[in-house]
């Protein structure tokens, strides 16, 4: 399943990015300013989280050390911040690992005290 939310991240940035271009070009020709510069990291990340199911992000959040959770959520937060990542769905896609990261730290807090 990881290999084809993957491959489909990789596909929608591409698009996104060709579309990009276009209206780029159209927009230079035109006179018209372009918008802010998105990656094709950026632009694969925001997609590939999007195209992730919540449950099997919690599960691989869950399945984590406490701390590399931390750090594996701040790197996500960072890139996929809309601040940082202008794609014009960065901000649902850190949403979602926002929401995901809650999750898991409660499953986590859960088993931890169900096995006291």
């Amino acid at each position: 399943m990881e290999n084809q939310i993957n491959e489909t991240a990789n596909l929608m940035a591409d698009q996104y990015l060709a579309e990009q271009t276009n209206s780029s070009d159209d927009n230079s020709s035109s006179g018209g300013s372009s918008p802010c510069s998105v990656s094709k990291d950026q632009a694969y990340l925001v997609y590939k989280f999007l195209n992730t199911p919540n449950d099997l992000l919690i599960a691989g959040m869950t399945q984590m050390q406490p701390q590399q959770l931390i750090q594996f959520y701040r790197k996500l937060a960072i890139q996929l911040h809309p601040d940082k990542n202008h794609h014009p769905k960065a901000t649902d896609a850190f949403q979602v690992v926002q929401s995901a990261m809650e999750s898991a730290k409660a499953t986590m807090r859960a088993s931890k005290s169900g096995a006291f």
